[in-house]
């Protein structure tokens, strides 16, 4: 199976920022799936692990059995640069962690009661 990565989120540093990273491509797929639709028969819309020499990185891509398809990719290519460049990553990566706090103060206090 082919694949074609249509983009990352610019934010973080991996490996440090994995969580948030992944957090992120997840929402951009979700935007990236809403904008353009379901992929073609025979593909798939998904998070990915590429390899490169200053070690491996999560982007999203398009997986394909047979003919690429061009016309999705580039509209999915697009959608996520316009994801990319509105979302306020600074901001919604401070909710992100006051959520995660948020959420390990009420697990601690739950698992007293």
């Amino acid at each position: 199976m082919s694949w074609e990565s249509i983009g990352s989120v610019d934010t973080g540093e991996m490996p440090d920022d994995e969580a948030w990273i992944l957090f992120c491509l997840g929402l951009a797929k979700s935007y990236v799936q809403f904008v353009c639709g379901l992929p073609p028969d025979d593909s798939k819309l998904e998070i990915m692990w590429g390899e490169h020499e200053l070690g491996n990185y999560p982007t999203l891509a398009i997986w394909y059995d047979m003919e690429e398809p061009c016309k999705y990719i580039r509209s999915c290519e697009d959608a996520m640069d316009a994801f990319n460049q509105h979302v306020s990553w600074l901001d919604l990566k401070e909710f992100w962690k006051n959520q995660a706090d948020e959420d390990n103060e009420w697990g601690e206090t739950h698992d007293e009661d």
